[in-house]
C-alpha cells in the first residue's frame, strides 16, 4: 500500500471506490470529479505499492491523446480540486494524503468489509485506455471482489460462532449478493437461518437456490446446503426432544412432592 504523508489540507475526506466512486468532504457533500479517466488514475495510484512515474501513467491511461502528459496533468489537477492542494504531485506521483482520510479499499485490506456494501470496484467506470490498463483493472476488480467475498464469509462465520444469527444472516446475504453462484454464501445463510430457528426460511432458500443454479448453470448445487439444513434440523429436533423429556421429568417430580395440608 502507498505510504501516507501527513498534509494539513482536505481533512476528513472519504474516498469510495467500491460501487459508484465518489469523494465526500467533511461536511458530507460530494466533491465532483468529472469524467472517467480521473477515477481510473486515482484507482491506479491508490492500489500501487509505490509512486508511479508520469510517463507510465500517461502511457497507460492517455495513449490515444495528442498530448498524453498534458492530459495527465489535467486529470491530476481535477483530482486536486476534489482532494485538496498539495496532493497528487511530483514525478513519480506522490499521493500526499492526510492521515485521517478514509479510503474504502484500504479499509477493506486493513480491517475487513464491515461497513462496505457488496459492489464492483469502480462501478460504471470503463475508461478509454491502453490494453495494459484494461488488464490491470480487470485483475484489480477480481482481487477486490475476492477480498470482499472472503471478508463477508469470515464475518458470517464469526457471528455464527458467537450465536449472533442476525449478523450472520446479514453478512452471508452480502456474500450472496456479490457472488450469487458461489455456494459457500448460501451454505452460511442456511446455517444462520437455522440457528435463528427459522427452519421454514432455510428450506425455502435451499429450494430457491436449487432453482437458480439449475436456471443459470444447468445443474443443482452440490448438496452442502441440503446436508447443512438436515443437520441443523436434526439438532433442533434433538433439542426439542430433550426439552419435552425434561418437562415430563419435572412434572413427574412435582407430582411426587408431598401435598400441602
Amino acid at each position: 500500500m502507498t505510504d501516507l504523508h501527513a498534509h494539513p489540507g482536505a481533512q476528513g475526506l472519504r474516498v469510495t471506490t467500491i460501487g459508484k466512486p465518489s469523494i465526500t468532504g467533511p461536511d458530507g457533500k460530494a466533491r465532483p470529479v468529472p469524467g472517467q479517466q480521473p477515477w481510473a488514475l486515482l484507482a491506479r495510484l491508490l492500489l500501487s505499492d509505490r509512486p508511479v512515474g508520469r510517463r507510465t501513467l500517461a502511457g497507460e491511461l492517455f495513449c490515444d491523446a495528442e498530448d498524453p502528459l498534458g492530459a495527465l496533468r489535467w486529470c491530476l489537477a481535477s483530482l486536486r480540486r476534489a482532494r485538496g492542494p498539495g496532493t497528487l504531485s511530483g514525478d513519480p506521483v506522490e499521493l500526499n494524503l492526510p492521515d485521517d482520510i478514509d479510503v474504502d479499499i484500504w479499509t477493506l485490506a486493513a480491517t475487513g468489509a464491515d461497513d462496505i456494501e457488496p459492489a464492483e470496484f469502480l462501478e460504471g467506470i470503463d475508461p478509454s485506455a491502453s490494453g495494459e490498463f484494461s488488464t490491470w483493472l480487470l485483475v484489480a476488480r477480481e482481487q477486490i471482489s475476492t477480498q470482499l467475498h472472503e471478508s463477508f464469509r469470515r464475518m458470517s462465520i464469526e457471528a455464527l460462532s458467537f450465536g449472533d444469527a442476525a449478523a450472520a444472516i446479514r453478512y452471508s446475504e452480502r456474500a450472496i449478493r456479490l457472488r450469487p453462484l458461489d455456494e459457500s454464501g448460501h451454505v452460511l445463510l442456511v446455517k444462520a437461518l437455522a440457528q435463528s430457528g427459522n427452519m421454514n426460511a432455510a428450506s425455502a432458500h435451499i429450494e430457491a437456490t436449487e432453482r437458480e443454479f439449475e436456471r443459470q448453470l444447468g445443474e443443482k448445487p452440490t448438496g452442502r446446503c441440503t446436508r447443512q439444513h438436515g443437520k441443523m434440523s436434526r439438532t433442533h429436533q434433538q433439542a426439542f426432544r430433550k426439552l419435552r423429556l425434561s418437562t415430563r421429568c419435572s412434572r413427574a417430580a412435582l407430582r411426587r412432592l408431598p401435598q400441602a395440608r
